[in-house]
């Protein structure tokens, strides 16, 4: 019963817009598959900080159908047009302390379909476990209409950097990730020095929620749950130094911030 508790729970959980924009794309059938998988991850999952291959999975599953069922009903270009002027506002708020040129190198770690490689002026390798699934599964991805981009499937865990970046973006990723401190470490790596890392997060607000979704698994999407500060410690103790810091959308439980970060 408390499984199942638990699953109705995560069914009515609307405190995170992009979570309950996620229910809304699923439509109620696909909601209640959500509510069974919730329940199936108590008892297949570690409940504590740690990470097993099949929670990770499962939030990789559902990843795979939340680009699925968004993109259904949408005109391509349309789309394409909207999420472009996002990036470029998205650079524009962070302009202070980042500016691409066309003479810099960029990494876009976990891009996605419709990442900010779109909008990034020089030579982009953008980098996506999904990558080959999106290609299958999604119309609306065609990599060949990105000339300056070179696709790669890998986890940032797993990712071999051949060579290093003046940018590297990690936008809404670092808490999707199998292993999040190995994978900051993977940044850290790619980036030149002087190089800058520009990473997004959901950060919660408070640490009693923090733990509560820890534990209870309430956001399926992201295995990982920080406060700002742990967001912070972390890059800082890979190496990196905070040199800018904005938050672009206040929440109840989270705070949507953006880090600016440079390799010394």
């Amino acid at each position: 019963m408390i499984f199942l508790l638990h699953g109705l729970l995560t069914y009515n959980l609307v405190f995170d817009a992009d979570f309950s924009s996620f229910f809304e794309a699923k439509g109620e059938e696909n909601c209640w598959e959500m509510a069974l998988f919730q329940c199936f991850m108590i008892l297949a999952t570690k409940n504590n900080l740690g990470m097993t291959p099949v929670r990770w999975k499962v939030a990789q599953y559902f990843e795979k159908r939340w680009w699925t069922n968004y993109l259904r009903g949408k005109e391509a270009d349309e789309y394409f047009k909207w999420k472009q002027n996002y990036w470029h506002n998205f650079l524009n708020e962070i302009s202070n302390w980042a500016k691409p040129l066309q003479s810099h190198s960029f990494l876009d770690m976990g891009c996605g379909p419709a990442g900010i490689f779109m909008v990034l002026p020089g030579k982009v390798t953008a980098v996506d476990p999904l990558i080959d699934q999106y290609k299958l599964k999604l119309p609306f991805f065609i990599p060949e209409k990105f000339e300056n981009v070179h696709f790669l499937a890998s986890s940032a865990e797993s990712f071999q950097c051949q060579t290093q970046f003046d940018f590297v973006f990690s936008l809404n990723v670092i808490n999707h990730v199998s292993d999040i401190k190995l994978a900051v470490e993977t940044l850290y790596a790619c980036c030149k020095t002087g190089g800058n890392l520009v990473l997004s997060i959901d950060s919660h607000n408070y640490k009693f929620l923090r733990t509560v979704f820890r534990y209870l698994h309430f956001d399926i999407l992201h295995p990982h749950q920080l406060t700002l500060n742990e967001y912070i410690y972390l890059l800082e103790e890979a190496g990196f130094t905070i040199k800018g810091e904005k938050c672009l959308k206040k929440g109840l439980v989270f705070d949507y911030v953006v880090l600016v970060a440079e390799k010394l």
